[in-house]
């Protein structure tokens, strides 16, 4: 996992939220907030990191909730880095289709190893499989629905569909909220 998103998740939105023992444990598992930020992170690692900030920032939901959690706010910190708000502002631009429609390339600005196909069933739905979300694929649902939830305009629906193997896949559909 490239350092932005590291920095966008664990650095800016969790920085706050994140409890001393939890940065201790970040800390013993390789993840030093106070230094500067490897350039990568090996995925295996990350996950980790994961499963520690879930525990420290949500102890009283399941791990599959806190999963979500991270995910659905993991850009409201990724929106702070440079790389972040450069990717927000294309996908501003596009629109939510169009943006989904190169997904593919966005999530491998993140790491090198994610492959997303992007299937349309119509203007408002589509279904991405992801080749590897982790154990945690409510995370990855997690960050389609914050990606999604920008658009503000939008009642947002992110279904994890079918699990195979490392990968998942989700339904995306969204409708204009009414009065707007």
């Amino acid at each position: 996992m490239f350092d932005h998103v590291v920095e966008g998740l664990f650095q800016r939105s969790l920085g706050k939220k994140l409890s001393a023992a939890g940065r201790a444990k970040l800390k013993a598992a390789g993840l030093d907030l106070e230094k500067p930020l490897r350039p990568a992170y090996p995925f295996l690692e990350y996950v980790g990191f994961l499963e520690i900030a879930a525990r420290d920032v949500y102890p009283d939901k399941s791990m599959q909730e806190a999963m979500f959690e991270l995910g659905a706010g993991f850009l409201d910190g990724y929106l702070d880095t440079l790389m972040g708000r450069a990717i927000l502002n294309f996908a501003k631009l596009l629109g939510p289709a169009r943006a989904i429609r190169r997904s593919g390339r966005t999530w491998r600005q993140g790491n090198n190893f994610t492959q997303v196909e992007v299937i349309e069933r119509n203007e408002t739905c589509f279904e991405l499989r992801f080749n590897v979300v982790g154990p945690y694929p409510e995370h990855t649902q997690g960050a389609l629905y914050g990606a999604l939830r920008v658009n503000e305009d939008l009642d947002i629906e992110v279904k994890l569909l079918e699990r195979v193997g490392d990968g998942a896949t989700y339904l995306l559909s969204w409708t204009k909220k009414a009065g707007r």
